[in-house]
């Protein structure tokens, strides 16, 4: 499932909720409802608005007091779900989720111009080894769940993250595993940091493994959006790979696809 058919399927998934919850608001009682505190008790309040006078709501019709205070919490969610919506469909508007220009050029490059490009790129192997073995603060959430090895030797979480791994290693490109990166005055732990082997610029790679959980969906989008906020976009300097239950990752789908966006030659 790529990028945008999961992206589709969330501002579907907003608009089901959006229609659900009007629905919902029809059926609700009229205004709003208004607690106010006298002494050491509270009086319920049936708030009409627009210069109408408040209803007095007896602790018999605790039940009209209830349905306004869900009233209030389902007219929030559905102000949250049309923000959300919009946030969605304006990625889907504005985002070119087909390979970006620089990533056309550097695998429509013939032979010849591909070589050139790397013999004026190419960072030393020095480099990439000082980079790849200086120490840093790995991850501190859940050690005990990295438990599969890699063929370099690191303890991963998951099969698909040994596979990504055993590709960058098998391929000589360096690489961190949830190494600290600092988003504003946040910090993350992308899967793997990486240099790029022909333009020597840093790229975050991350797996989503879970994208058929809805709370996982949550959290893939929340985190996407912090990386935007800082210019990582996916399939520019973010790459993802997304699996679930019913469509698991291959090392096949895996290995093209880092192939091509890093525009390897596999001998």
């Amino acid at each position: 499932m790529t990028l945008e058919q999961l992206m589709i399927e969330q501002s579907e998934k907003y608009r089901k909720l959006i229609e659900k919850i009007s629905k919902e608001l029809e059926k609700a009682p009229e205004g709003t409802l208004f607690c106010k505190k006298e002494g050491n008790y509270y009086k319920w309040y049936q708030n009409f608005g627009h210069g109408r006078k408040m209803k007095y709501i007896p602790k018999k019709d605790r039940k009209l007091a209830q349905a306004l205070a869900f009233k209030m919490v389902r007219k929030n969610r559905l102000q949250d779900a049309v923000k959300e919506k919009f946030a969605v469909d304006q990625y889907l508007k504005h985002h070119n989720f087909s390979m970006g220009k620089l990533e056309r050029f550097l695998q429509n490059a013939n032979g010849e111009m591909s070589q050139l490009i790397r013999e004026n790129y190419q960072p030393l192997p020095e480099k990439y080894e000082k980079w790849q073995k200086a120490e840093y603060p790995i991850n501190p959430a859940y050690p005990e769940k990295r438990r599969i090895r890699t063929l370099r030797g690191d303890l991963v979480r998951s099969k698909s993250e040994a596979m990504i791994a055993d590709f960058l290693f098998t391929q000589g490109i360096p690489y961190r595993y949830e190494c600290p990166l600092k988003l504003g005055d946040r910090v993350v732990y992308p899967d793997f940091m990486i240099i790029h082997p022909i333009t020597g610029e840093m790229i975050l790679i991350e797996h989503f493994g879970k994208m058929d959980d809805p709370e996982y969906l949550d959290h893939f989008l929340e985190k996407i959006k912090r990386y935007a906020e800082h210019e990582y976009y996916p399939d520019g300097r973010l790459l993802c790979f997304f699996e679930t239950a019913k469509e698991p990752l291959d090392s096949a789908s895996i290995f093209e696809k880092l192939q091509v966006f890093l525009n390897l030659r596999i001998n």
